[in-house]
């Protein structure tokens, strides 16, 4: 298993990775996950970018709206939708509604 520490934080952290060795390599069981996050990072770079710049993320709501926003404009890019067509049905809806991105048409 693993030798035992002195320090409990390095005790625990072993513990968690051999409990969970499984999930940490699952690139080499399934070969459709990739070994690197590399995509997960692309997707988030612009959010990162706006938080560095400071748009939209000085106050807690300013950050939530951007969180949802940035979220929503992911999804409709990669379901091949155009976030302006969303956007406008939920501007000019008469009440809060959920629209499926199905629904709009295809970028």
């Amino acid at each position: 298993m693993h030798e035992q520490h002195r320090q409990p934080d390095v005790t625990r952290l072993a513990r968690h990775l051999q409990k969970h060795r499984h999930e940490w390599f699952m690139f080499l069981y399934d070969p459709l996950v990739p070994p690197i996050n590399n995509h997960a990072e692309r997707m988030i770079r612009p959010a990162v970018i706006l938080r560095k710049l400071g748009s939209c993320n000085k106050t807690l709501v300013g950050a939530k709206v951007h969180s949802v926003l940035a979220s929503l404009m992911v999804s409709c890019q990669q379901q091949g939708k155009r976030f302006l067509d969303l956007a406008d049905q939920l501007f000019h809806a008469l009440a809060r509604i959920a629209i499926p991105l199905a629904a709009l048409p295809g970028g």
